[in-house]
């Protein structure tokens, strides 16, 4: 089955047809606010009112076939493999939606592997270099903030307002929830409703800094959550998807993160991208979609168990990310990412044989990039786990030559060619 999504070809056909009209006028003879105007002018409509689309091919004396066309959905990444990424163990409501998301990208033909990285350098590394799907809130996996810092040229840990201006979003948390970061925010304590979170997005795509809209979605302490009844609890989720460039070979690379401020708002954004994945759509190289979803649940008394009562799109944002994220330094990209793994390697190395000496080094760095630098995350990952504990190894085999240790990691690289370590 073919995944194709509608385009509305308002803003080719306007400025072809009536070039010199303003739009407040275009929207007060089509009887539409400014504000629907400009979402159809970018795309960003959901849904058509019938009266709408009659007025405009009127308008514009076009027929709707003219008005409207159905193109591929650019959802998938061109690879067809992505990276499921984290930076700590998600909670289990976190790993119920990514098994949704995965069967969503297995259905069509995308394979899938895993990567925990250890620190944000790790991280950015991983989105410039890979295909990556983050799933989870950035108070369970810091990996969606900080590959949203990446893309938009943003420090992770620098909580200015000039460096915060950069990302299209904030969120502000209490305090307590989360410690204060470039995406997660901690306003000052005597504002006016404390039992608040919020999400303050950019208005327009066009001018990150220009206008902000607030979205509100509802705080509760530990022991009030558990002990009282819920009938009407807000949350907020949020889907993000970009195309960047990886190289200067041009090599395209998708990043998704599908999250929330909790795991119910991560569960209404999985099911948004489920019924309406043709939203998400990227149209243009370097370009990025971003939308909130407003979730409403409930709760029994006594329990900590939401359940989803109703969700829908509030406000999405379709931009073009800056240029510098979207050519990544061929040096900066590899170099980062492979060192990381390289030292990831020695490190178990050292861990279930012996320290290496000071000679062997350069040995290891030779090896890797001979034997080991073109591995997928899941070969290279089976290579880690396969090597034998520090316990298991006799003393007298421990200080043998390195070489022949090297001949050890030759045979696992083999056999994780051969398909034989899981997720190959």
């Amino acid at each position: 089955m073919q995944n194709r999504s509608l385009k509305l070809r308002l803003a080719e056909i306007l400025k072809a047809k009536r070039p010199n009209d303003k739009l407040t006028m275009v929207a007060e003879d089509l009887g539409i606010s400014d504000t629907t105007l400009r979402k159809y002018l970018r795309n960003e409509a959901l849904t058509f009112e019938r009266r709408v689309l009659e007025r405009l091919c009127d308008y514009l004396d076009v027929g709707i076939e003219d008005l409207i066309e159905l193109v591929p959905c650019d959802f998938f990444p061109p690879s067809k493999r992505v990276t499921v990424l984290r930076n700590r163990r998600g909670s289990p409501d976190d790993y119920e939606m990514l098994g949704k998301l995965e069967h969503l990208f297995s259905q069509n033909n995308i394979g899938i592997e895993e990567e925990t990285c250890d620190g944000p350098n790790d991280i950015a590394a991983c989105i410039k270099a890979q295909d990556c799907l983050i799933v989870g809130s950035p108070r369970n996996n810091a990996a969606g903030a900080i590959a949203m810092c990446t893309l938009f040229q943003a420090g992770y840990s620098d909580p200015s307002r000039e460096n915060r201006r950069k990302l299209p979003f904030v969120m502000h948390v209490p305090h307590e929830w989360h410690e204060t970061t470039a995406v997660m925010q901690n306003p000052a304590r005597d504002r006016q409703n404390p039992a608040q979170c919020q999400l303050v997005i950019a208005t327009s795509a066009d001018n990150l800094s220009d206008k902000e809209t607030t979205i509100a979605a509802d705080y509760f302490p530990q022991d009030k959550f558990e002990s009282e009844e819920i009938t009407d609890g807000k949350d907020l989720g949020f889907v993000f998807v970009a195309d960047h460039s990886s190289s200067t070979d041009g090599t395209r690379r998708r990043t998704y993160w599908v999250s929330g401020f909790t795991s119910i708002g991560t569960l209404a954004s999985t099911r948004v991208i489920e019924s309406e994945l043709r939203s998400f759509s990227i149209d243009k190289p370097g370009g990025y979609v971003l939308a909130v979803i407003q979730a409403r649940f409930s709760k029994p008394t006594q329990s900590r168990r939401r359940n989803l009562e109703d969700y829908h799109v509030v406000h999405t944002l379709r931009g073009t990310l800056p240029l510098v994220a979207q050519v990544v330094e061929e040096e900066d990209l590899e170099d980062t990412f492979h060192n990381a793994r390289m030292q990831k390697l020695r490190a178990r190395i050292e861990k279930s044989w012996r320290p290496m000496r000071p000679e062997e080094k350069p040995l290891l760095e030779q090896f890797y990039d001979r034997e080991l630098r073109g591995l997928s995350n899941t070969s290279f990952g089976g290579i880690l786990k396969s090597l034998p504990t520090y316990a298991t190894i006799p003393a007298n085999r421990r200080s043998e030559p390195f070489t022949q240790y090297l001949q050890k990691l030759r045979d696992l690289r083999d056999k994780g060619e051969s398909g034989l370590f899981p997720g190959e």
